[in-house]
């Protein structure tokens, strides 16, 4: 118990007045019946000085412990608070990557496709080049007088 060394020492206080006091009432020169009624009405004041300190350190620690209580449920409820703000920020953090990276997925096949097609297109107009060349390089072969045939030299 965290109250036991207090109430320990609250006795060892009280069982030192109650000695003391008692060892000041023998020592005293007072007569038999003048300190026996001496030392009772210091011992009921002792004992209503113990209930009294017994009371005030209950009503104390039951003050102490009501106030832990709060201090726990306040500290329990902005850890609460404040785990529910991490969570709520990294949902949203986890959305916002969620939705850029579709974005990005979405940005990267476009531009594949449009690179696609850009490629066939090329292809195309290379192929084009490649067949008119040819044909011009057919064209420019049957146009050109053959060697084996008579030139006139008139």
């Amino acid at each position: 118990m965290k109250n036991q060394p207090f109430c320990t020492f609250i006795g060892g206080v009280a069982t030192g007045i109650v000695i003391g006091s008692i060892t000041a009432a023998l020592v005293a020169p007072k007569n038999g019946r003048d300190t026996r009624d001496s030392i009772v009405v210091k011992g009921q004041e002792w004992q209503q000085q113990a209930q009294n300190t017994k009371e005030d350190v209950a009503a104390r620690g039951g003050a102490l412990a009501a106030s832990m209580k709060d201090r726990k449920e306040r500290v329990s409820s902005t850890v609460q608070d404040q785990a529910k703000a991490v969570s709520d920020r990294a949902k949203q953090a986890m959305e916002t990557t969620n939705q850029e990276w579709k974005a990005l997925k979405e940005e990267s096949l476009l531009a594949a496709s449009n690179a696609r097609e850009g490629v066939q297109e090329e292809k195309e107009r290379l192929k084009q080049d490649i067949d008119q060349e040819i044909q011009e390089a057919k064209h420019a072969a049957s146009s050109r007088p053959s060697a084996s045939s008579p030139t006139d030299e008139s």
